[in-house]
């Protein structure tokens, strides 16, 4: 089926058999994401891995997080760093303690605060 989005034409595929095998034969028809004028302007025209285009600088720009950012030894080295973080909810919750608390909008920052810090240093 295909539905009209905006300017946009989207394919939906159902059951899951018929999208594993459409992802199987044409996986690669289905790995680019739109141009967004936005991600032009702040990533150097789309040249992070969130938002350039599946190519060869692509695969290369994943490996290269994969082995440097995610590696098994990179992501233990954070365990203090998360152990940090994770300490200042904890004590924000406790401090909290009777008031509502938004407790998405909270892990969301202590996931994005500890993605910085990894990156950052």
């Amino acid at each position: 089926m295909t539905l009209q989005v905006g300017e946009l034409s989207a394919v939906v595929i159902s059951p899951p058999p018929l999208v594993e095998e459409a992802m199987k034969k044409n996986g690669v028809a289905f790995v680019n994401r739109p141009e967004v004028l936005m991600s032009k302007a702040i990533f150097y025209n789309s040249v992070d891995p969130g938002s350039s285009k599946y190519d060869e600088y692509w695969r290369q720009m994943r490996k290269l997080f994969i082995l440097e950012l995610l590696s098994s030894k990179k992501v233990h080295s954070f365990n203090a760093l998360m152990e940090e973080e994770v300490s200042r909810l904890l004590s924000y919750i406790r401090y909290s303690e009777g008031l509502p608390i938004n407790v998405s909008e909270n892990v969301a920052s202590v996931s994005s605060s500890i993605t910085c810090r990894a990156v950052v240093g």
